[in-house]
Parts: C-alpha cells; sequence; structure tokens
C-alpha cells in the first residue's frame, strides 16, 4: 500500500527520474547528430541564439503594431514620483 511506504526525499525522486529518462545520455556531444557539430558546443549555441536575436527581434518588430503611447506612459507613470535622496545619490538637474 502506498500509505505505509516510506516518504523519499524529493532529489531522489527527481534524480532517479532523470537517470530513467536520459541514461544513454551523457552529454550533449554524444546527442544524435540534430544538429551540426559546431552547434554541439554551449557555448556556440548561446552565440548563435544572441545572433540570431539580434537578427529577429527587429524584423519582428517591422511587423507588429507599436503600442498606444498613453498605454506606455501610463504604465511608467510610477517612475515619475519625485523622491527625496542625498545630493551625493542623485546630483540633480
Amino acid at each position: 500500500s502506498l500509505t505505509n511506504a516510506p516518504a523519499l526525499p524529493a532529489a531522489t525522486l527527481a534524480e532517479a527520474s532523470y537517470h530513467s529518462m536520459f541514461k544513454n545520455c551523457t552529454s550533449l556531444t554524444n546527442a544524435p547528430a540534430l544538429l551540426p557539430a559546431w552547434m554541439r558546443s554551449p557555448i556556440a549555441c548561446g552565440a548563435m541564439a544572441m545572433l540570431l536575436g539580434l537578427i529577429i527581434v527587429p524584423i519582428v518588430s517591422l511587423f507588429s503594431k507599436s503600442p498606444d503611447k498613453m498605454f506606455v506612459d501610463d504604465c511608467f507613470a510610477c517612475y515619475e514620483k519625485p523622491t527625496v535622496v542625498e545630493q551625493k545619490t542623485a546630483l540633480g538637474k
């Protein structure tokens, strides 16, 4: 019965499920050849993601509608509140 079973720590259960799912994959370099060899490096994947972001974001921005100016101003209205701080923190205008 499950009510009499000893409680296992969550880390043990997570580790057991991880090993049962990925027991044949010891590292990313042993993964199936779904990616080119140069993309199996985590550094190369990160660099490619950043470069693709620099290309994709401006293209999507060209085709998407910009938000209303009043909506954006309303979202950032809380930053218009004057705050008193020491002069060494904010030198002023």
